[in-house]
């Protein structure tokens, strides 16, 4: 597993087009840790790996490699994925309160 989180590392942040040193510093660690561990030389802790995960707005099982990641046409970038995050641990009231928002937006 120790190789497959560090491939799926280094994956996400080139996809998200990140510098090690600002993955890093999101997740406060020294450049450094995190490059041994987008390198296989250490394994994170489970509180890293929760950072790292939140960080890319996925699940831990998809940082890890247990599910596949979810397919989109659409890159997005740090604040984007922190929206969805944010969408998805409220209710559904609070939600159509955020799309109507969104919509109000939209129309300007």
């Amino acid at each position: 597993m120790n190789q497959l989180l560090a491939h799926r590392l280094k994956e996400l942040r080139l996809a998200g087009h990140y510098t090690q040193s600002y993955v890093s510093s999101q997740i406060h660690l020294s450049r450094s840790a995190y490059s041994n561990y987008e390198n296989g030389k250490r394994v994170p802790t489970l509180d890293i790996v929760c950072a790292l995960a939140q960080f890319y707005g996925i699940s831990i099982d998809e940082l890890i490699g247990r599910s596949a990641p979810v397919v989109s046409d659409i890159p997005l970038n740090h604040e984007e994925r922190y929206i969805i995050y944010v969408y998805r641990k409220q209710t559904e009231r609070k939600k159509e309160q955020m799309l109507s928002m969104v919509r109000t937006y939209q129309q300007e």
